[in-house]
């Protein structure tokens, strides 16, 4: 297969496909009409989203998602609204785009999700969002040109956020203790 028939095949964990190459990405998602085809960049309103929860601009985020606006739209790069928003510590945005349906655990190409966004660069309000509405703690990507794959507690650690990489890791052993419990309940009742 060579590069640009990829470019026309490349599947997503999330189970999506995409098309092309650049601004010709499309995302094909099943829905139970079949195939739905949604523009990755060139959707104004889509982008308008984007824009606006980078932002901050909450009430202007609110008229767009009521007109419309996909919480989930992707940039080139698949960075949605609720990265941006993250990346720049707007938790009020970033909880409006999640009641809006927005995926907390969607992975952008560089393989952040949005944890890692607002861990990476210290937004704690965010950080404390994103745990609540059920984040992964245990997604791990490389970017840079590290060869070490982090957990975006790990990411905010390495960057001095240690505020953001405690209130991950306490998290990360509340879930530990809750599922070695649910186990301990399983096993005693079998």
């Amino acid at each position: 297969m060579d590069v640009d028939q990829m470019g026309r095949q490349m599947t997503s964990d999330q189970g999506q496909r995409f098309s092309g190459w650049g601004d010709k990405f499309v995302s094909r998602t099943g829905t139970s009409q079949g195939q739905q085809e949604v523009p990755l960049v060139g959707d104004r309103l889509g982008s308008e989203v984007y824009f606006a929860a980078a932002g901050g601009r909450h009430a202007e985020l609110v008229d767009l998602l009521a007109g419309g606006g996909d919480p989930a739209w992707q940039d080139e790069d698949a960075r949605t609204p609720l990265h941006a928003a993250c990346r720049h510590n707007h938790a009020n945005c970033a909880e409006l785009l999640l009641d809006a349906g927005a995926d907390c655990n969607f992975v952008a190409r560089s393989g952040f999700n949005a944890l890692m966004s607002a861990a990476y660069w210290g937004n704690l309000e965010c950080v404390r969002l994103l745990l609540e509405r059920g984040a992964d703690t245990t997604h791990q990507c490389a970017v840079e040109d590290l060869d070490k794959t982090r957990t975006a507690s790990e990411w905010a650690s390495h960057y001095g956020n240690h505020a953001c990489a405690s209130l991950i890791s306490s998290a990360e052993r509340r879930r530990a203790i809750a599922q070695r419990a649910k186990i301990k309940g399983t096993a005693s009742i079998a």
